[in-house]
């Protein structure tokens, strides 16, 4: 007697369309399953999650708090994760992982005329350059604030630079905050420039002996973080 064996297609369970070590919960009267996320993960096959970014964390958990987060965003396998602050509601709900470092407050910088002869490495607290890079490689957006305060001091100066800052891959940048990949360029000498004079890329480049302040964010992430700040012409004890 000769029979002809007809398999039908796999069952959820087989097919295996939960990630992340879920559990597949077959629904046969609805002809459907559903993923049962381990803690930390979501989403439909449970592939949103662990906690890769602040991100990951508020999408798998919509009420989540501001406070201190453990996050690993090259994954299991990499570098390991580190202890952030997760503010959870300063980018309209997105939430924002807040990263420390030692030059957050002002510091005064005096007699270095030479170009570029004052140096201050950026040291971050609690973890890598290496980490940093995928912390800016995973996120959807990454920016970093730059102010600069002077007095009778030139910066940029059209090309002629006295200062500058250093990427991440150890390239001195030409451009500065909020004027991303524009050389000699900080927030007030793009298109409608603003600056003390307008024939300068920034308020300080005027060169004057009055107090002068540019500021803004950077924000291109294959150059991110700032490891390194340099200036020059602080010669004078009124620079």
């Amino acid at each position: 007697m000769l029979y002809n064996l007809v398999r039908g297609p796999q069952s959820p369970r087989e097919s295996s369309p939960c990630k992340n070590d879920a559990v597949c919960v077959s629904e046969y009267l609805l002809n459907s399953y559903h993923c049962d996320c381990r803690p930390g993960f979501c989403g439909t096959h449970c592939e949103q999650g662990e906690n890769r970014t602040h991100n990951a964390i508020k999408y798998c958990n919509p009420k989540a708090k501001s406070g201190y987060y453990v996050i690993d965003p090259d994954g299991e396998g990499g570098v390991k994760p580190i202890q952030v602050y997760c503010d959870m509601t300063e980018k309209e709900g997105l939430g924002v992982t807040v990263v420390s470092h030692d030059s957050e407050n002002k510091t005064l910088v005096d007699v270095f005329d030479g170009y570029g002869s004052y140096s201050r490495d950026v040291t971050y607290y609690d973890t890598s350059l290496l980490l940093l890079a995928s912390l800016t490689t995973s996120s959807a957006h990454f920016e970093q604030f730059i102010e600069y305060v002077c007095y009778h001091s030139a910066l940029l100066f059209n090309g002629d630079m006295r200062g500058w800052w250093v990427s991440r891959n150890e390239e001195n940048m030409t451009y500065w905050g909020a004027a991303d990949s524009v050389p000699f360029k900080f927030a007030c000498g793009l298109s409608n420039n603003t600056c003390a004079d307008a024939s300068y890329g920034c308020n300080f480049d005027k060169n004057d002996w009055e107090w002068r302040n540019d500021s803004g964010l950077f924000t291109e992430k294959s150059k991110l973080p700032v490891t390194q700040l340099r200036f020059g012409d602080t010669g004078v004890i009124k620079d």
